[in-house]
C-alpha cells in the first residue's frame, strides 16, 4: 500500500509506494524518487516460495493429475466441414424482365429449400448406404446384430441427423455442413 510520512523540519510529505519512495516539497513539487532495492524484492519472493513449497508442488501435482485423467477419459470428437455454394445464375424468377444485364436473381427461398433437401431422410439414407454407416456401431448402437436392415438404417439416419449441423450464411448462397463423430 501507500503510506504517508510528514517530515516536520521540512513540512514535506513522503509517500512510500510499492516500487519506491516519493518526496514532495511544500508546494507539491517532486523533489526525489528513490527505488527500493530490487534484489530485496527477489529475495522476498524466493523466501515465500521456499516457505510454501509444499502448497506450490501439491497444486502443480493435482493440476497434472487432473490433466492426465481428462486425457485418458475424454473421448475425442472429430468434426468435418464442407461449404457448398448454390449456383443461382441459371434460375429465373417468374415476373422478372430481361434487361440485358447479367445479374443473379434474389431468391430467398432457394437456399432454404436446399437446406431441407440436404437434411432430408432420402439424402441421409443415400449417405448411410454409400458409407456403410448402417454397420457402424457409433450410428446404430452395439446391440443391433439381430436387427433388420431397415431398422439399422433408420437408427443410422436418426444418428446422422443428430450429428450433422447444416446452416446458411446471411444473405448469401452458401451452406455449411458440419458432421461430428468420435472416429
Amino acid at each position: 500500500g501507500i503510506s504517508v510520512q510528514i517530515d516536520r523540519s521540512r513540512a514535506a510529505p513522503r509517500f512510500a509506494l510499492p516500487g519506491g519512495q516519493l518526496s514532495l516539497e511544500g508546494g507539491g513539487h517532486l523533489t526525489s524518487f528513490k527505488l527500493r532495492d530490487r534484489e530485496s524484492d527477489l529475495r522476498e519472493i524466493i523466501l515465500v516460495c521456499i516457505k510454501y513449497w509444499r502448497w506450490i508442488a501439491g497444486s502443480g501435482f493435482i493440476a497434472c493429475f487432473g490433466a492426465i485423467v481428462f486425457i485418458l477419459l475424454a473421448q475425442p470428437l472429430y468434426t468435418s466441414t464442407v461449404t457448398i455454394l448454390i449456383d443461382a445464375s441459371n434460375r429465373m424468377i417468374q415476373g422478372s424482365e430481361s434487361n440485358g444485364f447479367a445479374s443473379a436473381p434474389q431468391d430467398p427461398n432457394l437456399v432454404e429449400s436446399q437446406l431441407k433437401i440436404i437434411t432430408s431422410p432420402a439424402v441421409l439414407k443415400r449417405v448411410i448406404v454409400s458409407e456403410k454407416l448402417d454397420q457402424d456401431s457409433e450410428f446404430i448402437g452395439s446391440n443391433n446384430d439381430n436387427a433388420s436392415s431397415d431398422m439399422r438404417t433408420g437408427k443410422a439416419i436418426a444418428a446422422l441427423a443428430k450429428k450433422m449441423a447444416v446452416k446458411k450464411s446471411e444473405r448469401t448462397y452458401v451452406i455449411d455442413v458440419d458432421l461430428s463423430t468420435s472416429h
